[in-house]
């Protein structure tokens, strides 16, 4: 984490175009207030972030996602960093995040439902780098702390465990 610090530099896959990646040094962003600095642990690799790579994912389509992007939407790791206005996390906190953030003041946010906000963004889609780095910064809202005896292996299922509980909802 030292190196983060004095350098403000990680490394991460970046996709710069259809079948274009690969592991590059990035800049992070400084931390704003309510943002933590999370060190990745484990990330996973789901058909959304294949499709990133090859350029087929309807959001590069579209154009609502934009290259160059660093990929990857589920994950855990620890909390190294945590911006002023952030109580609920503490430096050395397992975590893992939501990889869909939405504003949170509209009424799609007031329901539950941050894929319907129009402002969202998406976590190694649009608008938010994704966890194929070594760092990535988060509000620290869509950041939850992992149960004690779940492990980081484990606990980087999460967000996958969450999208079918939602289907079966």
């Amino acid at each position: 984490d030292a190196m983060y610090f004095a350098r403000r530099r990680c490394q991460a896959v970046v996709a710069r175009g259809s079948g274009q990646a690969a592991l590059e040094e990035i800049d992070l962003p400084r931390l704003k207030p309510g943002e933590v600095l999370v060190r990745v642990a484990y990330a996973g690799v789901c058909q959304a972030d294949l499709e990133v790579l090859d350029g087929t994912h309807r959001y590069v389509k579209a154009g609502f996602a934009r290259y160059p992007v660093v990929p990857g939407r589920e994950f855990s790791g620890r909390v190294v960093a945590k911006g002023v206005n952030v109580d609920s996390l503490n430096e050395g906190d397992l975590v893992v995040g939501a990889p869909i953030q939405g504003c949170g003041r509209c009424a799609e946010c007031g329901r539950g439902s941050e894929i319907g906000c129009a402002e969202r963004v998406e976590m190694g889609l649009s608008g938010h780098h994704g966890t194929f780095s070594e760092y990535v910064v988060l509000p620290s809202q869509f950041v939850a702390r992992i149960p004690d005896g779940v492990d980081l292996r484990s606990a980087s299922l999460a967000e996958p465990l969450a999208v079918v509980l939602k289907g079966l909802t």
